[in-house]
């Protein structure tokens, strides 16, 4: 998946910590979250990513609060069909 780009990575470099840092301030104390979390989110953030994918109640709620895309859009397409 690395291969054919499904899967991007990027170095983890000092603009990243700078922006993962801010991030962490901007839900603070609305939203406790790792730092590795913060992390993954700015990295997107900072390399224009697409939609993060994400279902991690915190991650979900700091993307939707700094409004990056998200993929699922919602967690009901989650949900185990009845």
């Amino acid at each position: 998946m690395i291969d054919s780009e499904h899967i991007r990575l990027f170095p983890l470099e000092h603009t990243v910590l700078e922006r993962a840092a801010a991030i962490q301030q901007a839900c603070h104390p609305h939203i406790p979250w790792r730092t590795l979390d913060a992390l993954q989110v700015a990295t997107c953030d900072l390399n224009r990513g697409g939609d993060l994918s994400a279902t991690d109640g915190r991650m979900r709620a700091a993307c939707q609060q700094l409004g990056l895309a998200q993929m699922p859009a919602t967690m009901d397409l989650l949900a185990a069909p009845q």
